[in-house]
């Protein structure tokens, strides 16, 4: 088998390998120092997302080798060097993700590397480099599969010459999957660019899986002809796929309330949409025709999160018997006192209508105790014994929140944020708790909650991925890792949650624990699990 891949004999193999590989840039780099065959199955991967946060600035020149002379010139004249040797491959092909403004931050990174010491006003040199990759990158053959594109002033320099390229080169949209659109304060030429770029998107990019409007701050243009043509461009965008799958909405409800139309053209995705997602908005009378009828023939996937309305969007959903594979109902603490609570009796109704299909729940009211528990409990116990995914937040440890756990047969993935009870009463809850998880749970966290320890040394699920609290008493909770560790070998990767300014791996303040303290954990750790960032590690719904 090994031979077979070094020989180049397997290539489905070896490409799901490196795809499962996709952001562990060290080991991707390792794979292409193999074999020359390895090399260029690993390059395409490493070149796939060069502009990623994490990515070095030192791609930018490589981009800008395959300039003319003149242009490298131009580009000396202002104190940038672009000598860089020829390349074994044309890496601007292998480009499939852009997001504009991390493109903008790679450039401005390196043009104050290579100008450290000089007090220049970069941005006209900045857009100038940008407009001259993008024109490598529509030249060179790239297509993209995610396109990220922001609103912001930089924009408005894009040149004409781009807009042209894309309108003759279709094959550069022509295969994404994902767009994401964030609206954002900008004057009138970047808005116009923006909107150009909108145009383009409609026309060559049919083939969406995923369409995702975000705005972080509301424009002052909504009230003008421009909110006009914004949503005309998002319509057509939307009636123009051929499968889209999902519609992400994120923003603030004063802008959710201008999309109406734009909701309503949903519609005509009726037969392929799976999923809606509503992020930090309003809920709007238009979903309700939408939803009306059981139009969205596809639809199983459900996010409602920090949404004020967003229990009208579940009685039309109840009224209208959609069944679901996934439900996230998520509201932040100080949102619930503004009257975007979800009733509990709702989502109960949902989970009696999904039964057998729903396999991901998440329910975290923002530290606010879910209400009418015990039947929530008994509705999930009786209804839907296919769970794999279980995130459930401010809920007594009572027996029917075991019995649910230990009958949950699949469940591979759990998320507890218990209520503390007296300390002997949680210890032994603990400890049943420890004794029931089942033998397919791989993930767990319990970052809100004490006695990991009491629950290590008692567990013997199988757990591979593990996020808990540190406080003061860390000794024994290392220890019990430890042990856990040893007597089951299948834990791989940890997240603590602690809070210290020297570290990344932290997630909540806690005066409790010092640097040095966590020093001594990680030294803990050493040779037993690996140590990751809390986005790293943690699976979401």
């Amino acid at each position: 088998m090994a031979s077979k891949i070094f020989m180049g004999d397997m290539p489905e193999l070896m490409e799901n390998i490196l795809n499962y590989l996709n952001n562990e840039y060290h080991s991707l780099y390792s794979c292409a120092l193999v074999s020359r065959h390895w090399c260029k199955m690993a390059i395409p991967v490493i070149w796939r997302d060069p502009f990623s946060l994490e990515r070095n600035p030192i791609i930018i020149p490589i981009y800008l080798s395959y300039l003319i002379e003149a242009e490298k010139l131009i580009l000396k004249e202002h104190g940038l060097i672009v000598d860089y040797p020829n390349t074994l491959f044309h890496y601007a092909r292998f480009l499939e993700v852009l997001n504009l403004a991390f493109l903008n931050g790679k450039v401005i990174q390196w043009i104050k590397l290579q100008l450290f010491d000089q007090q220049t006003n970069i941005s006209s040199l900045k857009n100038h480099i940008i407009n001259l990759l993008l024109k490598i990158f529509i030249d060179g053959g790239a297509r993209l599969t995610k396109f990220k594109l922001s609103f912001f002033n930089n924009i408005g320099e894009i040149k004409s010459e781009i807009f042209n390229l894309l309108d003759l080169n279709k094959r550069f949209f022509s295969r994404l999957e994902e767009v994401y659109v964030n609206v954002v304060r900008v004057d009138k030429p970047c808005f116009d660019k923006a909107i150009e770029l909108l145009r383009i998107l409609a026309k060559n990019a049919t083939k969406l899986n995923s369409f995702n409007i975000s705005s972080l701050k509301v424009p002052p243009i909504l009230d003008s002809d421009y909110h006009s043509k914004l949503c005309h461009e998002f319509i057509r965008i939307i009636k123009s796929q051929e499968k889209l799958k999902r519609f992400g909405l994120f923003g603030r409800p004063i802008f959710y309330i201008r999309l109406n139309e734009v909701i309503l053209a949903l519609e005509s995705q009726k037969k392929t949409l799976k999923e809606i997602i509503i992020y930090n908005c309003r809920y709007n009378i238009e979903f309700e025709e939408l939803i009306n009828g059981g139009k969205l023939e596809k639809l199983d996937v459900i996010r409602i999160i920090n949404c004020k309305g967003g229990d009208k969007m579940l009685k039309s959903l109840n009224i209208n018997h959609y069944k679901v594979s996934t439900l996230e109902i998520t509201t932040t603490y100080y949102a619930n006192r503004l009257d975007y609570s979800v009733r509990t009796l709702n989502v109960i109704q949902i989970l009696e209508n999904s039964g057998t299909l729903l396999q991901r729940f998440k329910f975290n009211l923002g530290g606010h105790e879910i209400s009418s528990q015990t039947l929530l409990l008994e509705t999930l116990l009786a209804f839907c014994p296919n769970i794999v995914y279980l995130n459930l937040s401010t809920v007594n440890l009572s027996d029917q929140l075991l019995n649910l756990i230990s009958s949950l047969q699949k469940l591979q993935f759990l998320t507890l944020y218990w209520i503390e009870d007296k300390s002997d009463i949680m210890k032994e809850r603990v400890i049943q708790l420890a004794k029931i998880l089942p033998s397919t749970l791989q993930y767990l966290d319990l970052s809100k909650n004490l006695h990991i320890d009491i629950l290590l040394n008692q567990c013997d699920a199988p757990l591979r991925q593990l996020i808990f609290y540190v406080d003061y008493f860390y000794k024994k909770k290392m220890e019990a890792l430890i042990n856990y560790y040893t007597k089951k070998r299948t834990l791989h990767e940890v997240n603590i949650v602690i809070y210290t300014k020297e570290t990344r791996f932290y997630r909540f303040e806690d005066w409790n624990v010092s640097a040095t303290c966590w020093d001594k954990i990680k030294q803990a750790l050493k040779g037993h699990v690996k140590l990751l960032p809390y986005q790293s590690i943690v699976v979401n719904c």
